[in-house]
């Protein structure tokens, strides 16, 4: 029985830990221009700071 509470106990900490890591998505067909500054990144109007972008698929 100790057992599974353990396992059970690990599984909760790894997805609390995994949801901080969330990645958000672009997920919409996107039509106008990205614009690339030096501080941020700019699709349909909306600003995305670099420093919250860690990888860009394109």
């Amino acid at each position: 029985m100790t057992f599974v509470i353990v396992i059970w106990f690990s599984w909760v900490l790894y997805v609390l830990v995994m949801s901080f890591f969330e990645v958000e998505k672009l997920k919409s067909i996107l039509s106008g221009f990205i614009i690339f500054e030096n501080d941020f990144i700019e699709v349909e109007e909306e600003r995305y700071e670099l420093e919250s972008i860690k990888r860009i698929e394109l």
